[in-house]
């Protein structure tokens, strides 16, 4: 009698648990799941919102004014990261130009030019050393002869402009900003095309 009483208690044991089991794949797991992919939704359709354009580039004028920076075949369907270095802290710069390089150097979907008139800076150039993967202009950036605003005119006090491969400005920011930028840079850069796998037949 006894060990039917057991046998009783470890089988609605056993009925709890495989219900508690079920429960968590059938109900939390995809309640889980679509929290976390709305989270992840929302935060891209915000992030979309402040990457609407607001100004183009003229490439024709680019290239016209500053095509001494980039190759002439590096025009073509690539983003350009523009980077204004003036009056800026030096370190804190260097510091954002080698996580650039590391996040894009070996990377055909965007180029990053930047202009000063630092001596420093201009010194980095003139070596090429520390960062080859990046463009140096060695004058200071006139957005007026190359950005067309669209509702708002071209802040001043930007150290870094966005733009996307078909010549649209995403963003500006400051140079407290640089996370911003990482983060909408990799929205805005285009999916790069994987090579086509043939298999033997």
């Amino acid at each position: 009698m006894e060990n039917t009483e057991n046998q009783g208690g470890t089988s609605l044991k056993r009925k709890i648990f495989i219900t508690l089991v079920l429960f968590g794949f059938l109900v939390i797991l995809p309640v889980g799941s679509w929290f976390y992919l709305k989270k992840g939704a929302d935060f891209r359709m915000a992030q979309l919102e402040e990457l609407k354009t607001k100004a183009t580039l003229d490439f024709d004028a680019f290239k016209a004014n500053y095509g001494n920076a980039l190759p002439n075949d590096s025009f073509t369907n690539r983003a350009i990261l523009i980077g204004k270095a003036e009056n800026e802290d030096l370190e804190q710069l260097k510091g954002q130009l080698t996580n650039l390089e590391e996040q894009y150097a070996g990377s055909e979907l965007i180029n990053i030019v930047l202009f000063s008139t630092n001596e420093t800076v201009r010194d980095w150039a003139k070596e090429g050393g520390d960062f080859p993967k990046i463009y140096f202009v060695e004058e200071n950036f006139n957005s007026s002869l190359i950005l067309n605003p669209i509702d708002q005119e071209v802040p001043n006090d930007f150290s870094w402009a966005l733009i996307d491969n078909k010549g649209a400005v995403r963003n500006y920011y400051s140079a407290d900003d640089f996370t911003d930028l990482i983060v909408q840079t990799a929205i805005i850069l285009p999916t790069p095309k994987r090579a086509k796998i043939d298999l033997e037949r």
